[in-house]
């Protein structure tokens, strides 16, 4: 049973991070994609209790949805926008949510002002992983911007439980439809021996009933 939910576990966030990849790279966006809505007050709220200190305040929110993952990101114009190359744009905070038939595990991010980061601006990582800050997984970066790592409940236990079954069903099913077949054939349910009333194999000496 340990194993069977440990294989679960990891099944659950492998999906999440396929759905993350998926969603970065071979997908568009569930509906229709509205830019720059004005951040709503849970936004603001999550700002204030998340963010960084010193980030600007927010002023718009892009928001995408796709199979398995989701992402709201709330922009505001940071204060080297104006002395840095094109392409420093504006600090951003992302929260990420991960993981198929329900949302299980979770990140928040920071693009942030800073003069010594790449186009002036900085990453800090709640609850995940930055490929980018390590030379042995730099190449990550590439493909996702980060990997989350928060467990989100419920959703992360309904589907650890979900995948947990469908390994039970793939290992473990067909061998005891299998054996209830031999039973009522009258056959031995580990070796298929003829055994007719007997309750004990003649062959292997299984027990039958």
């Amino acid at each position: 049973m340990i194993g069977l939910l440990a294989a679960g576990a990891v099944i659950n966030v492998a999906v999440a991070w396929g759905c993350m990849i998926h969603a970065y790279h071979n997908s568009k966006p569930l509906g229709p994609y509205v830019p720059d809505f004005v951040p709503t007050a849970d936004d603001q709220n999550w700002w204030k209790r998340r963010s960084p200190k010193g980030m600007v305040p927010p002023d718009a929110v892009n928001e995408y949805k796709y199979v398995g993952y989701r992402e709201r990101r709330v922009f505001g114009d940071g204060p080297l926008l104006n002395v840095n190359p094109p392409g420093t744009l504006r600090e951003l905070s992302v929260r990420s949510r991960a993981g198929w038939p329900l949302a299980g595990v979770y990140c928040e991010w920071f693009s942030v002002a800073d003069p010594q980061g790449p186009r002036g601006i900085g990453r800090v990582t709640r609850g995940c992983f930055d490929p980018a800050s390590h030379p042995a997984t730099a190449s990550l970066s590439r493909v996702v911007p980060v990997i989350p790592l928060t467990p989100l409940f419920p959703g992360f236990a309904i589907n650890t439980l979900f995948y947990a079954a469908v390994c039970w069903l793939l290992l473990f099913a067909p061998f005891a439809l299998r054996r209830r077949l031999r039973r009522r054939r009258g056959l031995c349910p580990a070796c298929a021996y003829q055994v007719g009333s007997s309750d004990v194999c003649t062959e292997c000496g299984a027990p039958v009933r």
